[in-house]
């Protein structure tokens, strides 16, 4: 057999009772809370952290290394089974308490900034914006006076307004400006 197959019956298991419902009621329970969480936020959020002039190879780097990853795990996961059985479900679950930790107090807030907003958390030439990075989302946050249209145009006259500033003692981000970006 291949790495990761089962070769015959008595490899496989079987539960049934209690054990069997529980079972079902934590895979759906993971299923409720990855689907709207970080499933679709491990492919979001990689686009939104990269400068345009990296951003197509940073992401397709970052999806190379999540579909490596989910083929890694396949081959892992039979094996595991077979050899620690139910314990596969505490690794899982130690590490996916551990990923929360981690991305809860060191991945800042992007959501409702612009790309630009996004790019000065990370740009360590503007000062004071490389500390964000480590505070936790809630303590970030956009002060925006602008109003998108439909198509999404900015007036230009309130673009002056946009920052991003960390909420504890409310140091501010220097605006954007309107000059292109020097490549």
């Amino acid at each position: 057999p291949l790495p990761g197959e089962f070769d015959n019956a008595s490899e496989s298991f079987s539960i049934s009772g209690k054990p069997a419902t529980a079972l079902i009621a934590c895979t759906y329970l993971f299923v409720a809370s990855y689907a709207p969480t970080f499933g679709p936020v491990s492919w979001i959020y990689p686009s939104e952290l990269y400068p345009l002039r990296v951003r197509g190879k940073a992401v397709a780097l970052a999806t190379s290394a999540n579909w490596a990853f989910n083929f890694a795990l396949a081959y892992f996961v039979p094996p595991a089974f077979q050899n620690i059985t139910w314990k596969v479900y505490i690794l899982f679950g130690v590490f996916c308490t551990a990923m929360f930790i981690h991305v809860f107090f060191m991945f800042p807030e992007t959501a409702s900034k612009t790309l630009e907003e996004v790019e000065n958390i990370f740009d360590d030439s503007t000062p004071g914006a490389l500390r964000l990075i480590g505070t936790p989302a809630w303590k970030t946050r956009v002060n925006r006076d602008i109003h998108h249209t439909e198509s999404g145009n900015v007036d230009p006259e309130k673009l002056a307004t946009l920052n991003a500033y960390h909420a504890e003692d409310n140091t501010t981000i220097p605006p954007l400006s309107d000059e292109a970006p020097k490549v």
